[in-house]
């Protein structure tokens, strides 16, 4: 239920900050442009949103396991859906429960 319910809520943050005129998340990249690995906006933009989850920032290792989870969805779907994915996967994580 709680992966279902995070998915849900990140689809609806993914479809609002790409219809915002100055996003308040996505601020670096919005999630409808392409994402590449080797762009280092992505990288800062998978930064920002983990310490907005997180509170932390995020280490390297992190940031690199992310980004290529970003990728590994866009190639299945689309960038919406890879941020949507992202967004769900920090939600619904151990990490995020515990607060």
């Amino acid at each position: 239920a709680i992966r279902k319910m995070a998915f849900t809520v990140c689809g609806d943050l993914v479809a609002a900050e790409n219809a915002a005129a100055t996003p308040s998340i996505f601020t670096t990249v919005k999630p409808n442009a392409a994402i590449a690995a080797d762009d280092p906006n992505v990288s800062t933009q998978v930064s920002a949103l983990y310490q907005r989850f997180f509170l932390v920032a995020p280490s390297a290792a992190e940031v690199t396991d992310s980004v290529g989870l970003l990728i590994d969805l866009q190639t299945q779907t689309n960038s919406n859906q890879a941020w949507r994915g992202l967004c769900g996967a920090y939600l619904a994580s151990m990490r995020f429960l515990t607060y």
